[in-house]
């Protein structure tokens, strides 16, 4: 091994130059200094360091629900162009600050690979049967064995690797490369030969911590002239990275069987997304290479971070990793496996054993690749295509629920054909305010999510799920929409939602009771009461209310004191024969109880009486008990009845 590392040194020195990435300019240092950047790489490239945790990916359940939720979003554009991010499982994109990705390019193939390690043009790739990839998404079936990895982090203009560094490594999602021969791509009319000038793009996540982010990559290869503004000389070619970029927190190599990186394109501007099993990152692009109509072949896998070889990502022994690349071409059929790669990053693993067995969804190939290796590349793969499955679902609910009582949703989803659907899942964002309280089959989370399993061609499920309007709800009207997804492509995607509204109604009971005193008689210049208590006996809690409270006798008296509520007038009241209390009880809840306590004297034998009202602008189902009337007997000093 010293041997080889001594001859690569001096072979490097001799005849390999490095270059600075300086906007519109290239420098050249000497091979040497390459070579001396790579003695680390080398030397540490035999061993791995070891982390803690082991892969760990969700039940085939729980990771559907939240594929789904992402397919969703997908499908929700970002209000504007910049960074966004959304947690599932809400369903609203929160912008986010843009971060700054890596300086340094990924950078193409350059045909240094050995035959044993994957990348640097050893790789496979989904290639399009027929038009053009607008979308590409790449994401790992099974991660396993893996317990560690490592990489090389890289200094500006690719200088000063330190190798051997934890959880160091990139998710690329990388297209063809695609020549300009009749100007389909006009960024190259400035190149030195534009018809040899090629576009390509690269959809990253770089785990690398000091730029940690996922972003877009655009290249102009072989145009061997000054690059335009803005992008940066590399070996002939100009590179530059998208706008925004969005920042992802730094994640474990025992998360990657959760991630999934998403690149989308169109004639407005590209996208790319990062989902880490809980967190959506997404950042737009521009269209600077004219992707959207050129894009045919994808490749997706996990590689070494930035700098391309000898930057790789170096798993232990016995990791086994099975990622999936799904394209979307405007067709179903399987894409054709090409043994090929476009990236110059690698990874220490190699093709097979096995290929994987076919499964849902596609279009994607599927590829085996581990430590024990021992097949190769299209022969450890499996095409996969996409069946089309019609779903229909619709959405029924009451005209009419009361605040405090429960609405219940009648769901059905009817699969119109022409395939059996696998992997239905019906999700269900219940209207802001309201709860899950049950359903009649197997649903759970926020947004409530229903795995129903295989749906035959032809067949059809009803089931219902009902929610708690709370007695607080006072918002006139509750649409609820629901969606349902699965494995097969559905050519009609405008019946995979439904909606329903219901108009949200108000009505609380509210009890009216009196208690006087003292009995039988109170004493004059004595101070007596009556408590006034308020009950909302439901459903619905009740608004504005306001208690009267009329108090008349035929000889005077004084109200001295009122607690338990702001009433009106002050006091105290008199000497009179007659007042009434307007008392300002607010919103009363339901199952709310209020007491008001008033106080009162007199210097004059006599019966004082009092008769209370509640009134609210909630409707009250029962008017018979909102008034109650009570009396108190007044004597003098020393008499008795």
């Amino acid at each position: 091994m010293i041997k080889f590392v001594i001859l690569f040194a001096i072979f490097a020195a001799v005849a390999l130059p490095v270059f600075s990435l300086v906007p519109g300019r290239v420098t050249k240092f000497l091979g040497i200094l390459f070579a001396a950047s790579l003695l680390p790489w080398l030397i540490s490239s035999q061993a791995t360091s070891a982390q803690q945790g082991t892969t760990a990916q969700r039940s085939p359940a729980e990771a559907a629900r939240r594929d789904a939720w992402r397919a969703g979003m997908a499908r929700t554009a970002t209000p504007k162009k910049g960074c966004f991010k959304a947690t599932y499982p809400n369903t609203d994109w929160q912008e986010t600050p843009c971060t700054t990705p890596p300086p340094n390019p990924q950078g193409p193939r350059r045909g240094l690979s050995s035959p044993q390690v994957i990348g640097n043009g050893n790789d496979v790739s989904a290639q399009a049967p027929s038009g053009f990839i607008s979308q590409s998404i790449g994401s790992f079936d099974t991660v396993t064995g893996v317990t560690s990895e490592t990489g090389t982090t890289w200094s500006a203009g690719c200088t000063s690797p330190v190798s051997g560094v934890p959880n160091i490594f990139s998710l690329q999602l990388n297209t063809n490369f695609f020549t300009n021969s009749s100007g389909n791509v006009p960024a190259c009319s400035g190149a030195a030969v534009p018809a040899a000038c090629q576009g390509w793009e690269q959809f990253i996540y770089s785990n690398t911590p000091a730029f940690v982010s996922t972003y877009i990559q655009y290249w102009l290869l072989n145009f061997n002239n000054p690059c335009p503004a803005g992008w940066n000389t590399f070996a002939g070619s100009c590179f530059r990275n998208s706008t925004n970029a969005a920042s992802v927190p730094v994640q474990p190599i025992s998360n990657l069987g959760n991630l999934v990186l998403t690149g989308t394109v169109s004639g407005g501007g590209d996208s790319v997304s990062l989902f880490d099993g809980t967190t959506l990152h997404a950042a737009t692009g521009d269209n600077l290479v004219n992707l959207a109509a050129n894009w045919q072949i994808a490749e997706f896998n996990v590689f070494g971070d930035t700098c391309g070889p000898p930057s790789q990502a170096t798993f232990n022994s016995g990791s086994t990793v099975i990622p999936r690349t799904r394209i979307t071409y405007g067709g179903t059929a399987a894409p054709t496996c090409v043994s090929t790669g476009f990236t110059g990053e690698t990874n220490n693993l190699n093709f097979g054993p096995i290929a994987p067995t076919a499964s849902l969804p596609g279009p994607a190939i599927i590829f085996e690749e581990s430590s024990a290796g021992g097949s190769s590349a299209c022969a450890a793969t499996t095409p996969v295509g996409q069946f089309e499955a019609d779903l229909a679902i619709t959405k029924t609910a009451p005209g009419t629920v009361v605040a405090g009582t429960t609405l219940t949703y009648t769901i059905n989803v009817n699969n119109l054909g022409p395939n059996n659907a696998t992997n239905v899942v019906v999700t269900d964002p219940l209207p802001a305010g309201t709860t899950f309280k049950m359903s009649s089959i197997s649903c759970s989370g926020s947004p409530v999510t229903c795995n129903l399993g295989t749906l035959a061609n032809g067949l059809s499920m009803s089931f219902t799920i009902t929610a708690n309007v709370p007695s607080s709800f006072v918002t006139p009207t509750i649409t609820n929409t629901a969606s349902v997804t699965a494995n097969e492509t559905d050519p009609n995607p405008a019946n995979n939602t439904s909606s329903a509204s219901t108009l949200v109604t108000q009505s609380a009971d509210l009890r009216l009771v009196k208690t006087c005193g003292p009995t039988p008689f109170a004493q004059t210049d004595h101070p007596a009461f009556c408590d006034i208590q308020v009950t909302n006996l439901g459903v619905s809690d009740a608004q504005n209310v306001v208690l009267n409270d009329a108090i008349v006798s035929g000889v005077k008296f004084t109200v001295t004191a009122v607690s338990g509520a702001a009433c009106a007038p002050a006091t105290p009241i008199g000497p009179t024969t007659s007042t009434t209390l307007a008392c300002n009880l607010g919103t009363l809840t339901a199952g709310a109880v209020q007491t008001t306590h008033v106080v009162f004297t007199t210097k004059t034998a006599g019966t004082i009486n009092d008769t209370a009202k509640v009134t609210s602008t909630t409707p009250d189902p029962n008017s018979g008990n909102n008034s109650a009337t009570g009396s108190v007997n007044f004597h003098s000093r020393g008499l008795r009845p």
